[in-house]
């Protein structure tokens, strides 16, 4: 992502947490399609208490919700409003601040699984 693409996360940050919300939407799409198939897919692949990043966990729903399933999750974004709002709704989850495009600006570490939706579209 370019920087216009972080000065514009993070602009309109408020917003997109409005809408998404911190449990995620009622989007259909995303919440009963998407997401269901990411939790089915780690399920066959990790053990419940699997360490997961979440690539792109904008205001921090998805991570929530994986560790609301026993996973441990961590997220990461580029946009420093996002990981605000993500730390507020996620007392104790590590978040990164990160550009999935620089491999060097992304933290060293291990998981079991990464999780990416709705991020490298454009």
């Amino acid at each position: 992502m370019s920087l216009q693409d972080k000065q514009l996360w993070d602009r309109v940050a408020r917003e997109f947490h409005k809408k998404i919300g911190a449990e995620g939407d009622e989007d259909p799409f995303r919440s009963k399609c998407v997401d269901s198939m990411l939790l089915t897919a780690l399920g066959k692949e990790c053990t419940s208490s699997a360490r997961v990043l979440d690539a792109g966990s904008g205001n921090g729903y998805f991570v929530r919700k994986l560790n609301k399933c026993g996973y441990r999750a961590n997220g990461l974004d580029i946009s420093t409003e996002l990981l605000l709002i993500a730390r507020q709704h996620c007392p104790g989850v590590t978040f990164y601040e990160a550009d999935l495009e620089v491999r060097d600006s992304l933290p060293s570490g291990t998981w079991d699984a990464i999780t990416c939706s709705f991020v490298l579209d454009g």
